[in-house]
Order: C-alpha cells, then sequence, then structure tokens
C-alpha cells in the first residue's frame, strides 16, 4: 500500500462494514429501518470523538496507518477499528451489548481478509474504549503487509 491508498483501503471496510445485515441492524437508531443508508451516518472514515451526542448512538471508525517495515521491499499497514457505544443502550438483562455484537461482527468481516495486501489481515488485538463516562466499545487492530512501491506509484 503506498499512502493514497488510505483512502481506498478505508471505503473498502466501511463497504464490508455496511454489507452486514447485523453491523447495519446494530448501528441504525431504534424506530429507523435498518438500511445501509441510515447506518452509513453512523460509520466515519477517522476517529471520531464527538461526544456526548444529543441521543444514545453508536458508531464505528477507522483508519489506516502505515508503518516504516524492517525491509524496503514491504510496508506494514495497522488498521484500527473504533466501536463506540452510549451505555444507555445497554440491557441490563444481556451479557451481549451492542458493542460486543458489532466487535464480533467486524472480526468477522475483516479477519483473514485478502482485500488489504500481500497477504491475510492479521488480527493484532483488541482494548477498551471509553472516550467518556457515557460511552464505552472497543479499539480492534489489524496488521496487513504489502509490497512497497517507489515514489510517484511505481
Amino acid at each position: 500500500m503506498i499512502l493514497t491508498q488510505r483512502t481506498q483501503y478505508k471505503q473498502k471496510i466501511i463497504d464490508r462494514l455496511l454489507s452486514s445485515p447485523a453491523v447495519v441492524e446494530a448501528l441504525t437508531k431504534d424506530g429507523e429501518p435498518a438500511a445501509p443508508e441510515s447506518a452509513r451516518h453512523h460509520i466515519f472514515p477517522y476517529r471520531f470523538i464527538q461526544f456526548p451526542t444529543q441521543e444514545p448512538d453508536c458508531c464505528i471508525s477507522v483508519d489506516v496507518v502505515t508503518a516504516k517495515s524492517g525491509t524496503a521491499s514491504i510496508r506494514t499497514s495497522q488498521i484500527f477499528v473504533w466501536i463506540c457505544c452510549h451505555k444507555g443502550l445497554f440491557s441490563g438483562d444481556a451479557y451481549e451489548t451492542r458493542a460486543d455484537r458489532l466487535a464480533a461482527e467486524t472480526d468477522r468481516l475483516l479477519s483473514g481478509s485478502t482485500d488489504f495486501g500481500i497477504g491475510r489481515l492479521q488480527w493484532e488485538g483488541m482494548q477498551l474504549y471509553e472516550p467518556t463516562p457515557e460511552y464505552y466499545g472497543y479499539v480492534l487492530q489489524y496488521s496487513a503487509s504489502d509490497f512497497s512501491r517507489g515514489r510517484g506509484g511505481k
């Protein structure tokens, strides 16, 4: 991947997430029809930090960072997915939260994908994410290696 491809990678991830009825349903507000167009307003191609929102909500943020590699011929990209939900959307009688469902489905859609480099997308880990006391979620991290390209896209 060259840096100009970051946008394409983010768009691939967002499109893949929106192709999942489980993701669309979890991101759609109660009472709205579960449609990718509605869910699209809850997925951001950057780290979304504008909390709190007017109403309890869920969102997913995606970003890609390219790290220096040990060799000149391979680059490693880190893919980050932030999943964040308002604690008011948590039903007290269930052990699985909306953020849990979004994290599990995101991992199912991304882990092992070959759409981001020369090999399979590797899961690197998961961390808790609490941007404010009212919101909770996770940060999922993946890595992908790809051939380095010369300047100018060569």
